[in-house]
């Protein structure tokens, strides 16, 4: 319950400063885990990596995080990450 409380708190403040800083994007600590594992993903870190970074104990809640892209993104992280192999 503290965490949750502590969280709701953080993501409160998080878009009291955006709206302050005529920041037009929904921020919050979701939409920081996601950009933290695009980044990962991005600069060649692996799946598993990434599931670990963000202790998931099963990887298709990882792969979940990657659903949403476009499929241009997709292709490219892809393109990428066999590229590193």
């Amino acid at each position: 319950m503290k965490i949750k409380n502590f969280t709701s708190h953080l993501n409160k403040n998080l878009k009291w400063k955006a709206k302050n800083l005529q920041i037009a994007a929904s921020i919050s600590t979701h939409c920081a885990r996601h950009s933290f594992a695009t980044t990962m993903v991005k600069n060649g870190a692996s799946m598993k990596t990434v599931g670990e970074a963000l202790t998931h104990s099963n990887p298709e809640s990882t792969i979940g995080y990657f659903a949403g892209f476009k499929e241009k993104n997709k292709k490219e992280i892809i393109k990428y990450l066999l590229s590193v192999i």
